[in-house]
């Protein structure tokens, strides 16, 4: 037959073809990108704790692969809630996939130019051993110092200084809290790590200071 019909003949390739199909798909990918990026805006004005904790549950309502240390981290951050808590009053905490370190100012621990631990500081040094008992990491402590010189007493050096009142934090959570010695390390690093300016009194306070950290699994021990 020569009539233009289609019967028994291939499909209208046009008749399949609807120029709007890509419409849907399209809005959902945009639908997508949006809350994508409200996601990452949201993880990026939180804090480390409230965005490890968002992370986590977007990545378990997503499906996504167990961690074989979920269950560890886990632990990590409800320690780091714990201290917050404990020290919100005389440390800073900070929170990264490495370490949870712990600020304490100098003063707080010792009298000026002495490394021996003033009774004052057993109570929130307790509280600190009472969270990282629980926990098998290691432990970091690091001693820090501001730029003036060591003129009198018994320590020659900013440098001795903080290796002294390192040590003294660490023979503390040994003998007192009974934690592992095999856990710690102990830098003294003087006045050679700053946080702030020596040019103030300010500044100096803040450079004089001990950091102990809880490196977290699979974190390293650099800075």
């Amino acid at each position: 037959m020569s009539g233009g019909g289609d019967i028994g003949g291939k499909p209208d390739k046009r008749a399949l073809y609807d120029p709007s199909s890509w419409v849907v798909p399209y809005a959902d990918l945009i639908t997508t990108l949006m809350i994508f990026f409200l996601l990452l805006y949201s993880v990026s004005a939180m804090g480390g704790l409230e965005s490890e904790k968002l992370l986590s549950n977007v990545q378990s309502a997503m499906g996504g692969k167990e961690d074989k240390n979920v269950e560890q981290k886990s632990k990590e951050t409800e320690a780091a809630s714990k201290l917050s808590k404990e020290l919100e009053d005389t440390a800073r905490i900070e929170i990264n996939s490495q370490r949870i370190k712990i600020m304490l100012p100098a003063p707080v621990l010792y009298n000026s130019g002495e490394a021996e631990l003033k009774n004052e500081a057993f109570k929130g040094l307790s509280g600190i051993a009472k969270i990282i008992k629980d926990l098998p990491n290691n432990i970091v402590v690091e001693g820090y110092t501001d730029n003036i010189p060591m003129k009198t007493g018994k320590y020659t050096s900013n440098w001795e200084l903080s290796a002294a009142r390192a040590f003294s934090v660490v023979q503390y959570l040994m003998e007192k809290e009974l934690i592992d010695s095999k856990r710690f390390t102990i830098y003294g690093y003087g006045e050679f790590q700053p946080v702030a300016s020596n040019d103030t009194e300010e500044g100096r306070a803040k450079n004089r200071r001990i950091e102990i950290s809880i490196i977290r699994s699979q974190g390293k021990n650099a800075k």
